[in-house]
C-alpha cells in the first residue's frame, strides 16, 4: 500500500482533503481517504493523537497515519472515505479541479438553505461535545471551512485537529502555555461580539438544540455583530485593536503586547489598573494609544519613550497618574495629541519639552494639581493646535503674549486658574472658523476698547450687555447673527460700528444716533460707512441723529417709512446721502435743496 501512495504523486504525496481520494489509486480499501499532507510531523501527531480519544458522529474518524521514508519524513493522515471527497469551502466558494474530479452531478448542485443550517447544527454539535463531552474539554482552535468535511448526505464531520489543546484546567479556566502561530487564523465565535451585552456563553447542549435550529437568523445577526470587535488585520497580522468599555478587569493581556505590528489601540473605558504598563514597549508600531477612563495609578516611568517614537496620539486621561510629567514626553515628534487631563499629576511639567512637539495639535493638561507655574512661553511655538486646554492646573502670572501665534486655535480654556495681569484692552478673533455664540461674559472685560469677532460662523444674538462696556470704542461684528443690541445706544464711547453682511432683523436701535461720538456706522456692504445699514431690511421711520461727525448717510434698499427727518440739518459734516429704495413719503425739506445747491457750487 505504501508503495502505491508513493506513486501515486511526485515526491511521495497522497495530496491534501481538498482533492485527492486514495480508494483511486487502492480500490480494495476504499473507504480510507488521505485527508492531510501537511509537512509539520508535530501538528500531525498531534492530530493524531486527538482524533484518537474522541468519537463523535460529526468529527472526522481517523483510520490511521503514513510516513513517507523520503528524507524530510512526511507524514500522512488517512481519513475516512467522506465520497463527496471535498470540504465546506469547495461548496461555498467553488474550486473548478475538485469539480471535474467530483463529476458534473456535484458540479451543478448548490448548498440551499436548508443543507447549510443542517451543517451548522452539525458543527456545533461537534464543538459542543468537545467542549462539554470529553474528560478534559478540547479547543479546536482552526474551525474554518476547508476543516469541514461533507460526507455523501451532506454530513458535516469537523477534521484539522493540528491546532488544537486538551484543556486539563478546565473549560471555563485560562489554556495554558498556549502560543497560536502569527499565521494560523482561526474562527471568532459571534457571541463574543455580545459578551459585553450578557449574551456571551459556550455552546450548550441546550443553545444547539432549542436556540441555533430554530434561530438561526439571529445567529446570523450575532456574526455580523462581531465585527463591531475592533479588530483588524492587514496581510494577515493584527494592526488595530478596539476593546473600548470591555469590562476588561486588572492587567492588559499579556497576549495584546506580543503584536508587533500593532497600530492602534484603544483600551478606553475599562477596569484596567496598576501602574503604566510598560509591557507595551513590546508594540514598537504603536501609533495610537488610549488608556483613559481606567484605574491606573503611580508616576509615568522616565523611559515613557520607549512607547514606539511614531506615535501620534497619545490619551491617558482620567485615570489617577500622579508626580511629573516626563521630559521624555518630548521625544514623540509625530504626536499630533496629548491628552493628560483629569489625573493627580502633582509634580512639574517641562514647558520646553511639550513646546518642541511641533504636530501637536490637542494637548489637555487641565484638572490635574501641578506645581504652581507659569504659562510657558514654549506653548506659543505649537503653531498647529486648534484645542488647548489648561483648566484648573494651578496656572500663576499673567497670560503670555506668545499664545498670540496660536492662530489655529478654535479652543482655549485657561479657567479656574490664579493668572493675574489686567484685562485685555484689545480682543481681535477675526478672520477665523469659530462657531457657537458670542459668550456672554465677554461682557466682563471692563478695560476692553476694540472688540473684533467679523468674519467668522458666530450664530445667536449679540451678548446684551455689550453696550455696558465702559471703554468701548471700535466694535466689528460682520457676519454675525440675531438681534441688534438696544444698549451700544447707553455707550457713550463708541466711535465705530461694523457689522456688515448681517442677519440682523426688526428695527435698528433708535439710541445709537444719540451716540455724540459715533463716527462710523456700517450695517451694510463692507466697505461703506454711514449711520444706516445698505442692503438690509430695516424697518420704521429714520431717527433724527446728535452724531454730528457723520458723513456719509447710506440707507439704500431698506424699508424706511414717513417723512425725512428735519433735523438731518445737523449733521454739518454730511457729504454723502443715499436714501432710495425706500418707503418715504411727504415733501423734501427745504434743507436738502440748500445742500444740494452749495454741492453744486462746489
Amino acid at each position: 500500500m505504501v508503495g502505491a501512495i508513493a506513486g501515486s504523486r511526485p515526491g511521495g504525496e497522497v495530496g491534501n482533503m481538498e482533492a485527492m481520494l486514495l480508494h483511486r489509486f487502492i480500490p480494495q480499501i476504499s473507504s480510507i481517504v488521505a485527508a492531510n499532507a501537511s509537512t509539520d510531523e508535530l501538528q500531525c501527531r498531534l492530530e493524531e493523537t486527538m482524533l484518537g480519544i474522541i468519537r463523535h458522529d460529526n468529527i472526522v474518524v481517523l483510520r490511521g497515519s503514513i510516513q513517507s521514508d523520503d528524507d524530510d519524513g512526511t507524514v500522512q493522515l488517512v481519513y475516512e472515505d467522506m465520497e463527496n471527497g471535498c470540504c465546506l469551502h469547495e461548496w461555498l466558494h467553488g474550486n473548478r479541479r475538485s469539480q471535474l474530479e467530483a463529476g458534473e452531478r456535484q458540479r451543478r448542485r448548490r448548498l440551499r438553505w436548508r443543507a447549510r443550517r443542517s451543517i451548522a447544527v452539525d458543527v456545533a454539535r461537534a464543538i459542543c461535545y468537545l467542549h462539554h463531552d470529553c474528560k478534559s474539554p478540547i479547543i479546536h482552535r482552526d474551525i474554518k471551512p476547508t476543516n469541514i468535511l461533507l460526507d455523501g448526505n451532506l454530513k458535516a464531520k469537523i477534521a484539522g485537529f493540528g491546532l488544537a489543546r486538551i484543556n486539563v484546567a478546565g473549560l471555563n479556566q485560562p489554556l495554558l502555555n498556549v502560543e497560536i502561530p502569527s499565521e494560523a487564523f482561526g474562527y471568532t465565535a459571534p457571541e463574543y461580539a455580545t459578551a459585553q451585552r450578557g449574551y456571551g456563553r459556550h455552546l450548550s447542549k441546550d443553545v444547539v438544540d432549542k436556540e441555533i435550529v430554530p434561530d438561526m437568523a439571529r445567529y446570523l445577526k450575532e456574526m455580523k455583530a462581531m465585527f463591531k470587535l475592533g479588530i483588524g488585520c492587514r496581510n494577515g497580522q493584527v494592526t488595530s485593536l478596539s476593546f473600548h468599555n470591555f469590562q476588561i478587569a486588572n492587567l492588559i493581556p499579556a497576549s495584546i503586547c506580543s503584536l508587533k505590528n500593532l497600530k492602534y489601540l484603544d483600551l478606553s473605558f475599562n477596569n484596567l489598573t496598576g501602574e503604566f504598563p510598560t509591557a507595551l514597549y513590546s508594540c514598537s508600531a504603536l501609533q495610537f494609544l488610549d488608556l483613559s477612563n481606567n484605574e491606573f495609578t503611580g508616576k509615568l516611568p522616565e523611559h515613557v519613550d520607549k512607547l514606539s517614537l511614531g506615535m501620534q496620539h497619545l490619551n491617558l486621561s482620567s485615570n489617577s497618574f500622579i508626580g511629573d510629567l516626563p521630559s521624555a514626553i518630548g521625544r514623540f515628534s509625530k504626536l499630533k495629541s496629548l491628552v493628560l487631563d483629569s489625573n493627580n499629576f502633582n509634580g512639574t511639567y517641562q514647558g520646553a519639552a511639550i513646546g518642541g512637539l511641533v504636530e501637536l495639535e490637542m494637548l489637555t493638561l487641565a484638572y490635574n494639581p501641578f506645581k504652581a507655574s507659569l504659562i510657558p512661553n514654549e506653548f506659543g511655538k505649537l503653531t498647529k493646535l486648534t484645542y488647548l486646554w489648561l483648566s484648573w492646573m494651578n496656572l500663576i502670572g499673567n497670560i503670555p503674549n506668545v499664545l498670540s501665534a496660536l492662530t489655529e486655535l478654535e479652543l482655549l480654556d485657561i479657567s479656574i486658574n490664579k493668572l493675574e495681569g489686567k484685562n485685555p484692552k484689545e480682543l481681535d478673533l477675526s478672520i477665523n472658523k469659530l462657531t457657537g455664540s458670542i459668550p456672554e461674559d465677554i461682557v466682563n472685560l471692563k478695560n476692553l476698547k476694540i472688540l473684533y469677532l467679523y468674519y467668522n460662523n458666530l450664530v445667536g444674538q449679540i451678548p446684551s450687555g455689550v453696550g455696558m462696556l465702559p471703554n468701548l470704542t471700535d466694535l466689528r461684528l460682520f457676519t454675525c447673527h440675531g438681534v441688534f443690541p438696544v444698549s451700544l445706544g447707553d455707550c457713550d464711547t463708541i466711535h465705530i460700528i461694523k457689522a456688515s453682511n448681517n442677519h440682523f432683523v426688526g428695527d435698528f436701535p433708535e439710541k445709537i444716533w444719540s451716540c455724540a461720538m459715533l463716527t462710523i456706522v456700517m450695517i451694510g456692504g463692507n466697505n461703506f460707512t454711514g449711520t444706516l445699514p445698505r442692503n438690509n431690511r430695516f424697518s420704521g421711520a429714520i431717527p433724527t441723529s446728535s452724531a454730528t461727525g457723520l458723513h456719509r448717510f447710506l440707507a439704500k434698499n431698506n424699508l424706511f417709512s414717513g417723512m425725512l427727518p428735519p433735523d438731518m440739518s445737523k449733521l454739518a459734516n454730511l457729504v454723502r446721502l443715499d436714501l432710495s429704495r425706500n418707503q418715504l413719503s411727504g415733501l423734501i425739506p427745504t434743507y436738502y435743496h440748500r445742500a444740494l445747491q452749495k454741492s453744486d457750487h462746489k
